[in-house]
């Protein structure tokens, strides 16, 4: 689906969305594209064909807008050819120096938020969606005084993140370091907005992404005041959020460097004492996995086919900063892994228990 009013520069597109649908839901999700098209005049929906004669993709319009503004398609909007390039035959003048993917360039289409208002401002677009709606809603009784201060960001006790990927034993590291800092474990997203989350792992990444930064806003508020009391070790945080959405929207060819602002922690965002970042060998992950016993997650899923996106994931939680990750070896025993994490807090500075100093 696309905007076809022109762009500054001249081209036809302003901005537009590629999705797959499965032939069994072709008829059903056209009669929905039909109906958004008749109140949306400034967009059409386009197919993906390929000429059978001469093996050429084009785009072709397969839904007008509203009958009344049927007039305004000129035949130059109802069909585009498109040329299918392979990076590695262009010549080295043809490829930019900085070919980190232009999606990170653009607020209005990056699944990366590093402020509150524009992860809500991507969830106002869609707030005519119940479930968008609901969010929106629970957001706005927790996070009713703005993003977190600088004077938020001095807690008494220390706020611990464990990320990592599926199976790597964030879960037996947080109950380790629960019992034996006297901490409260929280997770993300919050139990206030739970019950959305199938909905919304089943939207597009922008729309995903800003739902899981919702959450972590809402937690954020909760842990500030929890931290004034006791240590809290949080199961996921921010950085996840951010990992996911550079894995699922890039190649390793086009990852953002490292130096790249998208691995800045968010201004207006609580900030952790320590991150810890466990990794295992996948073989490790995967044993660990079928002895769950419940259904793989979509990332679950992807993450166990494909390897590539394993190490995009990977790379972007290593490039993470202020506050970067501290990785860990999680493949050994419970003890030895809880042991490691204890030592690497302690060197940092951080409290253990109430007869410590920080």
């Amino acid at each position: 689906m696309f905007d076809t009013r022109k762009s500054q520069d001249g081209n036809r597109f302003r901005r537009g969305v590629f999705c797959t649908i499965a032939d069994e839901f072709v008829n059903k999700n056209e009669i929905k594209i039909s109906d958004f098209l008749s109140e949306n005049y400034n967009l059409m929906a386009y197919k993906l064909v390929c000429d059978d004669n001469d093996g050429q993709f084009k785009l072709v319009a397969s839904m007008c807008r509203n009958p009344e503004s049927e007039s305004q398609v000129s035949s130059e909007d109802t069909e585009f050819s498109l040329q299918l390039v392979d990076r590695s035959e262009l010549r080295d003048d043809d490829i930019p120096e900085d070919q980190t993917s232009p999606i990170f360039f653009r607020s209005d289409i990056s699944p990366l938020f590093h402020d509150y208002k524009t992860a809500r401002h991507i969830l106002e677009q869609l707030s005519g969606v119940p479930e968008v709606k609901e969010l929106i809603d629970t957001t706005d009784k927790y996070v009713t005084t703005g993003p977190v201060s600088s004077i938020d960001q001095n807690l008494v006790h220390p706020f611990i993140v464990v990320e990592g990927m599926d199976a790597t034993g964030k879960t037996t590291l947080t109950e380790e370091l629960e019992k034996r800092m006297g901490a409260v474990r929280y997770f993300t997203p919050p139990s206030s907005i739970c019950s959305l989350r199938a909905f919304f792992d089943k939207c597009p990444e922008i729309v995903r992404r800003a739902y899981y930064s919702m959450g972590n806003y809402i937690v954020a508020r909760d842990i500030i005041k929890e931290c004034q009391t006791r240590p809290v070790i949080m199961d996921r945080f921010w950085h996840s959020t951010a990992a996911y959405g550079i894995a699922n929207e890039t190649s390793l060819e086009d990852m953002p460097g490292v130096n790249h602002t998208v691995y800045r922690w968010p201004e207006d965002l609580l900030k952790p004492t320590i991150v810890l970042f466990l990794t295992v060998s996948e073989d490790v992950r995967k044993q660990r996995l079928s002895g769950r016993g419940i259904n793989p997650t979509f990332e679950e899923k992807s993450l166990d086919k494909d390897q590539l996106f394993r190490k995009r994931l990977c790379e972007s939680y290593r490039h993470m900063r202020e506050p970067s990750c501290v990785e860990i070896d999680a493949g050994g025993t419970v003890e030895d892994v809880r042991n490691m994490a204890l030592e690497v807090l302690k060197s940092s500075g951080v409290k253990l228990n109430n007869m410590e100093s920080t």
